[in-house]
């Protein structure tokens, strides 16, 4: 029951996020690709194909990066006071520092670990509200997100090669292992999420239409002739 509720408890700021970026507006209108037949008193104006167009909507992986990204990024809310227990922590075991080694990385990698997070749910906000430049935003966060967690993973490495065999320590490198190999796959959704927008974009240009008539079929779509 205990882990029911600590999975729900970290989904809830990831699920308001991810609800407050949301802009379903900014995906515009995209064809469907539906031939409709319409009737009329010509057979040629009745066999004329018609384009159909809907809502846009943001491609999956550019939602799945994002929300991952919300999941992930969160760590910045206990990043800070426990970026500043970890310090302390450091501090006051100065003298027994190699059991403590964990504790001693934790402070070096806390910064550029609170910095990866903000450019993490920076680019999974501009990702799903397709603002400028959110591509460019996306690789950018990849790319830190990856370096960061890349070193981090040396690091722990060295920790037990070194022959740091406290449990403590090794459950919080475990735990802390894991997380790296979640955001370096995220960091890979992101440079995919990247390239889906930007081939969203280009489509969209292309297939711009110059005037939208509503379609009276239930469901509210529009039609446009090619």
């Amino acid at each position: 029951m205990m882990i029911v509720v600590l999975i729900v408890g970290a989904l809830i700021v990831p699920l308001c996020l991810y609800a407050y970026a949301s802009s379903p507006l900014a995906w515009g209108m995209i064809r469907d690709r539906t031939i409709r037949v319409r009737g009329g008193a010509y057979r040629a104006y009745r066999e004329a194909p018609q384009v159909r167009w809907i809502e846009g909507r943001a491609p999956i992986v550019v939602r799945v990066a994002a929300f991952v990204g919300f999941c992930l990024g969160q760590a910045i809310i206990p990043g800070i006071p426990g970026a500043i227990v970890g310090t302390l922590v450091a501090f006051l075991a100065w003298d027994e520092a190699r059991p403590h080694a964990f504790f001693l990385g934790f402070v070096l990698f806390a910064p550029t670990g609170l910095l990866v997070a903000s450019h993490v749910l920076g680019a999974g906000r501009a990702l799903l509200q397709r603002a400028p430049h959110a591509a460019e935003r996306a690789r950018t966060a990849a790319v830190w997100e990856l370096g960061h967690n890349v070193v981090l993973l040396l690091y722990l490495g060295v920790i037990f090669a070194v022959g740091i065999r406290d449990t403590d320590v090794l459950l919080c490198c475990g735990i802390t292992v894991v997380l790296c190999v979640l955001a370096i796959v995220h960091a890979c959704l992101l440079f995919a999420a990247a390239n889906d927008l930007e081939a969203y974009d280009a489509a969209a240009r292309e297939a711009a239409p110059a005037s939208i008539q509503p379609d009276p079929s239930p469901g509210g779509a529009a039609s446009i002739a090619p």
